[in-house]
């Protein structure tokens, strides 16, 4: 008897176990994919405009400018960052060459969502934000299109992909920059700034991103499958146990 009320109860924890299991997958949110979870990016990343994989919880990035003094052997060297860190540039001194009746540069970078930019190159496809880099004189506002001085630049990527792209306008097409991927994670680019413009890194992994309808039909689908399969397990082991009790 003990024996056969332990086959019962363990049979009934099992079931329970599925059922919750079958819940879990019926009611998350459709972009999550558990056997996936280990090559998400930090979830930290901002998008400006965020694909539907990575929507939930996203903070939109923010521009950031500054004012750098020209004297008459250039600008001072200086390094900017984005807010959240994930565009930074550095340049030397002198890197900005004077012209008259300039004292200073103002600089600003400015988060864009690559959909309002032309597309890279095919099979690539966007990495993460553009980024547009633009240096004006002060007080004229005369605008710098190059560098006396080349600098370097940082630029954090959401996803694996080493490919980076400039841009001196955003009606113009893509030029491939030389890069190279830094650290662990492979999720830091770094490339030689030799113009302001717009960066863009891209990839040539598949889209994480999945439909959400169709991704939610097949959850509830699953959860719902699952559900019926430990009601009869259930079932089953209940019903063996009885006939062993009045055999007995």
């Amino acid at each position: 008897m003990i024996r056969q009320r332990g086959l019962l109860i363990g049979f009934a924890i099992f079931a329970a176990y599925l059922v919750a299991v079958s819940a879990t997958v019926a009611f998350r949110d459709g972009h999550v994919r558990p056997l996936y979870d280990a090559f998400v990016p930090p979830s930290s990343y901002r998008f400006v405009d965020p694909p539907a994989f990575f929507a939930s919880g996203n903070v939109k990035p923010t521009a950031i400018s500054t004012t750098v003094a020209l004297r008459s052997g250039g600008s001072d060297p200086f390094g900017i960052a984005t807010p959240d860190g994930q565009f930074v540039i550095n340049l030397g001194r002198g890197a900005i060459a004077p012209t008259h009746g300039a004292t200073a540069v103002a600089v600003q970078i400015t988060p864009v969502a690559p959909n309002h930019l032309p597309p890279v190159p095919l099979p690539l496809r966007p990495n993460g934000n553009a980024y547009r880099v633009e240096i004006t004189y002060r007080p004229h506002g005369g605008t710098v299109t190059h560098f006396a001085k080349p600098g370097t630049l940082l630029l954090e990527i959401p996803e694996v992909g080493q490919q980076l792209f400039v841009s001196a306008d955003s009606s113009d097409g893509w030029i491939s920059v030389p890069s190279k991927v830094i650290g662990p994670s492979q999720l830091t680019t770094t490339a030689t700034f030799a113009a302001p413009g717009f960066y863009l890194a891209a990839t040539n992994l598949p889209e994480l991103a999945a439909p959400p309808g169709h991704a939610s039909h097949v959850a509830i689908a699953l959860g719902i499958a699952t559900a019926i399969l430990a009601t009869l397990l259930f079932l089953g082991a209940y019903t063996v146990v009885r006939k062993r009790h009045h055999a007995g």
